[in-house]
């Protein structure tokens, strides 16, 4: 201080999780390799000298990009046009020399142009595991995720002083799952310069680890990382995935998967999280889904309704968007009443039973005690509706008649104005929203995508609670 007496700040935070990938920025290239590597697929594998790095845009991907000094036979063979006889095709992959350095840090690259007189190679890397060997964590990236202020506190190793809300953790079964908000995070500016851009960033950085804390096999893992890959689209309503898995044992790093799965550019979709008590509600999402998704016929049926879902909810207009959420709706019926509760003996009883599509929904929903009628302020749906015979039909109803009316179109599909059917996709996927979180067993709070208040904070239990 200025009288020279030193100021001291105490506090318990945890470091904040750290991952060797890890660059801060919006859309910021990863470096995953420097130095010598060759390609696999080649019949004769030439070293190269180059780098491999991770893309977001225009889409994630994962490119080698090496090079060599310039020969004769590279001439012979950019002479030859490759012959394809394959609709399909494998992506490349690489090989390093012996005790390359594979596990180093992002920041730690230097990204250099390649020498004058050399030859380069570039391709799009598939799928790779990097390393072998048993783990006693797993740490991964998570782009895109949600803005929550509620978490534990942790600080910047960098940075003792430097400290803010980011952790949650469950204990599930056989695993514990922690996540943390990265530092870039914690800022609003950031939050609003990647929705802005409509860009891609890590926001979060997770690990996996035994409960016993015991070491594991990371294909282990691999069942627990894809239920977490589900939970995260159903929270944020848009494709995340987690990215770039790392293996540790003890301090050191000894394997990784190089992969780019898709992640959806940073944009405004529903969700039912709300930021002042995000992280509780992502704690029970996990607490509840984990146990839920870890039966293999359970996970499969929420796999294709959360992907009905998250194209219902980000990727297309509101016609089809009423389509894809009526579909996973009647998914989700038929896994509860025929798969899970066993009140009908085989999908054609139920099939039979509900008469058409619209009971097979409605039979679910009241199962998931989901009110269907229409909200007050929702004023083109309800004239929409009261022109639709039969008279009396409540939002379900009204969804179920403009979904056949744009599956089987007539002469008067133009009827209905674009405020009826945005209204009606509203209240379609706020259905299959419920419906999902019903499934999970999920008994917390969400912010309604169908209330007028959208002001922080302005959360209610979910129906069945």
């Amino acid at each position: 201080m200025s009288d020279g007496q030193p100021a001291v700040i105490r506090h318990q935070h945890p470091d904040v999780l750290t991952h060797p990938y890890f660059v801060e920025g919006l859309n910021s290239e990863i470096c995953l390799y420097q130095g010598s590597f060759g390609f696999v697929a080649d019949s004769n594998p030439t070293s190269l000298e180059g780098n491999i790095r991770f893309k977001w845009n225009p889409s994630t991907r994962i490119i080698a990009h090496g090079s060599r000094d310039a020969s004769v036979e590279d001439l012979h063979n950019s002479l030859n046009l490759p012959n394809e006889t394959t609709l399909w095709k494998d992506l490349s992959t690489v090989r390093f020399p012996a005790n390359s350095k594979l596990f180093l840090q992002s920041s730690d690259c230097v990204l250099a142009d390649p020498p004058e007189k050399s030859t380069t190679y570039q391709d799009n890397l598939g799928p790779q595991d990097i390393g072998v060997g048993r783990v006693d964590r797993v740490r991964f990236l998570i782009p895109n995720g949600w803005d929550a202020y509620d978490g534990a506190m942790v600080c910047s190793p960098d940075n003792l002083t430097h400290s803010w809300s980011a952790r949650l953790q469950v204990h599930v079964g056989d695993w514990s799952i922690m996540i943390d908000r990265t530092k870039q995070a914690s800022r609003q500016d950031f939050w609003k310069s990647l929705k802005n851009a409509g860009g891609r960033a890590v926001t979060h950085i997770g690990e996996l680890r035994r409960a016993d804390g015991a070491e594991f096999d990371t294909e282990d893992a691999a069942t627990t990382l894809e239920s977490i890959r589900v939970l995260l689209n159903i929270a944020a309503g848009r494709r995340i995935n987690p990215v770039l898995p790392v293996g540790w044992r003890g301090d050191s790093v000894v394997w990784a998967r190089w992969a780019a799965p898709p992640v959806d550019s940073m944009m405004n979709v529903a969700s039912w999280l709300d930021p002042s008590i995000g992280s509780r509600q992502m704690s029970e999402l996990f607490d509840r889904g984990i146990n839920y998704l870890s039966t293999p016929t359970h996970r499969n049926a929420l796999r294709y309704a959360v992907s009905y879902y998250v194209s219902a909810n980000a990727d297309v207009d509101v016609e089809p968007a009423l389509g894809l959420a009526v579909s996973g709706l009647q998914l989700l019926a038929h896994q509860r009443l025929v798969n899970e509760k066993k009140k009908y003996s085989s999908s054609n009883a139920f099939e039979s039973a509900a008469g058409n599509t619209e009971g097979e929904i409605r039979e679910f929903l009241n199962d998931c005690q989901i009110d269907t009628s229409i909200p007050s302020h929702f004023a083109e749906l309800q004239a929409a509706a009261a022109a639709m015979p039969p008279s009396g039909r409540d939002a379900l109803g009204a969804v179920i008649f403009l979904r056949n009316k744009m599956v089987h179109p007539t002469r008067t599909l133009d009827r209905w104005n674009v405020y009826a059917w945005a209204e009606a996709s509203m209240v379609a996927r706020h259905f299959l929203r419920l419906g999902i979180l019903n499934m999970l067993g999920y008994a917390g709070q969400h912010k309604s995508a169908l209330s007028l208040n959208r002001w922080l904070g302005a959360v209610d239990p979910v129906p069945w609670v």
